[in-house]
């Protein structure tokens, strides 16, 4: 079988429509996934760069973004932002970003109640303090 390669100047990229023009008549048409998740704030997002850049430094294996949901007790659920597997550890780490929202004590109560029921994960406050990542224990 040939292999089939595409020049990048007849590539049309809108949104998540991409086009690919034929010399021909003949035209192509796809539809491109998305690799990034739609985030719920600017500080999970920027959260989720600095960690693909301790991945990228391979101080961190592997990170995800709100993989499991944890159901508490009063029928109550908790999806965490940040499932993280450490290079040093097997443990997982779970991170919760937090800046200022009129929610915050109620993120902050499921945090407490999520951490002392599920203790096989070490779970953290994550909170941008003047430009630099403040991580605290819960």
């Amino acid at each position: 079988m040939r292999t089939r390669w595409i020049d990048e100047s007849r590539i049309s990229i809108r949104g998540d429509k991409a086009r690919v023009v034929s010399t021909g008549t003949n035209e192509i048409k796809a539809t491109i996934k998305k690799e990034n998740p739609r985030f719920d704030s600017k500080l999970e997002m920027a959260y989720d760069q600095y960690l693909a850049a301790l991945k990228f430094a391979k101080e961190i294996r592997e990170y995800w973004y709100h993989p499991i949901t944890f159901h508490l007790p009063g029928g109550i659920r908790h999806k965490p932002d940040f499932v993280i597997w450490p290079m040093d550890s097997d443990r997982l780490k779970i991170h919760e970003c937090k800046g200022w929202s009129k929610n915050l004590r109620d993120g902050m109560t499921r945090l407490h109640i999520a951490g002392g029921i599920f203790v096989c994960y070490e779970w953290s406050l994550v909170k941008q303090v003047k430009g630099q990542w403040e991580i605290t224990a819960i």
